[in-house]
């Protein structure tokens, strides 16, 4: 498998919400578009007008917080990820 262009390949983890009163939510139950995942492959990186390549500023093994709006669920040998833009990619925790 290879990720191409500014495509970010991530395995989703979940994110613990908890209440005011502390009490521990399901992720079902909080209506959010921003997810957590692991980044498992990296595209090269996106070419300029002026052909000079600008890298990822990601790396495979990084945990990242992301918008899953634009993200697209992918199935490889079985096991279930997300691929996203790395614009759509908030912060590396």
């Amino acid at each position: 498998m290879k990720v191409l262009s500014n495509f970010v390949l991530l395995r989703e983890l979940s994110i613990e919400y908890k209440s005011e009163s502390g009490l521990v939510l399901p992720e079902s139950a909080v209506s959010s578009q921003v997810k957590r995942g692991e980044v498992v492959g990296i595209g090269s990186g996106i070419m300029t007008v002026n052909g000079i390549e600008l890298p990822m500023s990601v790396s495979v093994g990084d945990v990242v917080v992301y918008f899953s709006g634009g993200a697209k669920p992918v199935s490889v040998g079985g096991e279930k990820f997300v691929l996203v833009r790395e614009n759509d990619i908030y912060m590396v925790e």
